[in-house]
């Protein structure tokens, strides 16, 4: 594994019969590594001094070198996330690299779901999101390549549809054309839930409905009302919003290790424009402030800690199963001879015990007023110590 800094934020990794291969390391990054740590004065410096600093660049303007920067960091956090993902969700047409990459699209979510002032690192909060984001790409892939393109259209919701259509590149008045026709499809052939996800579309009496009733509504609802449709040619429509949402929704990916085609040896990360010029002044992480997030963070863990050691012995068992064990709720109740639904009210109850240890601690040592996002931020740096504590356990 990576041990220089300059290393972990200039290298990526690659994979050989989808099993890691070795690092490759990025000329671009790696230069401009040298030169932040020459301006900065932080000379090698720590991986966690030069995340917080990339992250706090990018937060400034997102893109560029710091995304890419951060991008080669979290390379083990998205590698740990999809082999736990082929492992758990069992999805054989899924290989680890194909899950390595729909962990590393999202590092823009991640790097915006990140705080720093939780005290956690980028690295640790990346690997517990990075999971949950390939989990959820992965359902609703599944759910799209199972559906017919006429069940989509009914589940579809609003705001994606006109998020596809404006993607196309569609006028504002070719929207509305499009939006009209899938809500007079919804209206007549939408209502409920459908029961499969096999739906057939419509028949030709159906499709003769849904026409008569958007040539109706155009004149009332659109601004440029536009020609009359059959009911083929509305149905051609549709069945091109079905194509438009599912390339809207799923891009094909491509790497940027591909050739660009204008020289031999040219590759597409080659062409990227660096529109990133830090002030670097500016951006220096200050050291008090790094004092005191540390102090904190240093009484968030014995408190935390404190609090795990109160509990009763079935509960910090419970606590072990799920955090370092990685145990299913499904798995530990087998284990226990529990039904499923009483380990979730066990695991829940024992987390507010936790979760009131520290909105206690927030008020008489912080002096904070709990509010009801204070709260669930807390929940969710909880979340993201258990996790991070439970692993780190021999």
């Amino acid at each position: 594994m990576r041990k220089r800094v300059i290393e972990i934020f200039t290298t990526f990794m690659k994979f050989e019969s989808d099993s890691f291969g070795g690092w490759v390391m990025d000329g671009e990054l790696r230069r401009s590594m040298e030169r932040q740590q020459r301006e900065v004065g932080e000379g090698e410096g720590t991986e966690t001094f030069w995340s917080l600093y990339w992250h706090r660049q990018w937060r400034k303007q997102p893109g560029g070198l710091a995304s890419r920067h951060l991008s080669a960091y979290l390379q083990e956090a998205c590698y740990w996330a999809a082999q736990k993902a082929t492992r758990v969700l069992q999805q054989p047409q899924y290989r680890v690299s194909d899950c390595f990459q729909l962990a590393s699209i999202e590092l823009e979510r991640v790097l915006a779901g990140y705080d720093p002032k939780r005290g956690t690192s980028l690295k640790s909060y990346a690997m517990i999101a990075y999971p949950s984001l390939i989990r959820d790409t992965l359902r609703q892939r599944q759910e799209a390549d199972i559906c017919t393109g006429w069940t989509l259209l009914r589940r579809l919701g609003k705001k994606r549809l006109l998020e596809s259509l404006s993607h196309t590149g569609l006028t504002a008045i070719e929207i509305g054309q499009y939006r009209l026709a899938w809500e007079c499809y919804k209206a007549l052939y939408g209502c409920g839930p459908p029961a499969t996800r096999k739906l057939r579309k419509p028949n030709r009496e159906k499709w003769r409905d849904i026409a008569q009733l958007y040539n109706r509504e155009r004149q009332r609802q659109l601004s440029e009302a536009g020609p009359a449709l059959t009911a083929e040619t509305l149905e051609q429509r549709l069945s091109q919003c079905v194509r438009w949402v599912r390339a809207y929704t799923y891009p094909p990916l491509t790497s940027l290790n591909r050739p660009s085609g204008n020289e031999a040896s040219s590759e597409w990360q080659d062409e990227l424009s660096d529109p990133l010029q830090p002030s670097l002044m500016a951006a220096m992480i200050k050291q008090e402030e790094a004092q005191i997030r540390a102090a904190q963070q240093a009484q968030l863990n014995q408190v935390i800690a404190e609090a795990i050691g109160e509990l009763v012995t079935e509960q910090r068992e419970l606590l072990r199963l799920y955090y370092q064990a990685e145990l299913t709720q499904q798995q530990i109740a087998q284990q226990l001879g529990l039904k499923q639904y009483s380990v979730s009210r066990r695991l829940a109850r024992t987390r507010e015990a936790l979760l009131r240890a520290l909105v206690e601690w927030s008020q008489t040592s912080l002096h904070i007023c709990p509010s009801p996002d204070l709260v669930s931020s807390m929940s969710n740096a909880l979340e993201e110590w258990l996790t991070v504590h439970y692993r780190n356990q021999p």
